[in-house]
């Protein structure tokens, strides 16, 4: 991990851990995100296209379950490329 892309970061901070590898104690940084929100206010115009979304969304799973007979072939490439980079 680049620890100077996250030590200044808005969101949260770094927490140094220990963890054992190959029988010996190393130590290493975990970045922490600070915690969500309880409300977030956004403008009507954009929960109207979250909304939108969420509905196009379902539209489109409802789609796959019946045209693909194994959607989880589409998805696994992606996965992999998501992984790998």
């Amino acid at each position: 991990m680049q620890d100077a892309r996250f030590a200044r970061s808005p969101v949260g901070h770094l927490e140094p851990i220990t963890v054992v590898e190959s029988g010996q104690s190393v130590d290493h940084v975990a970045f922490v995100p600070d915690p969500l929100p309880e409300t977030i206010d956004l403008a009507p115009a954009v929960w109207n296209r979250a909304i939108e979304a969420g509905n196009h969304l379902g539209r489109l799973d409802s789609l796959a379950r019946e045209l693909l007979p194994n959607p989880t072939l589409l998805a696994r490439p992606t996965i992999r490329r998501e992984a790998v980079s």
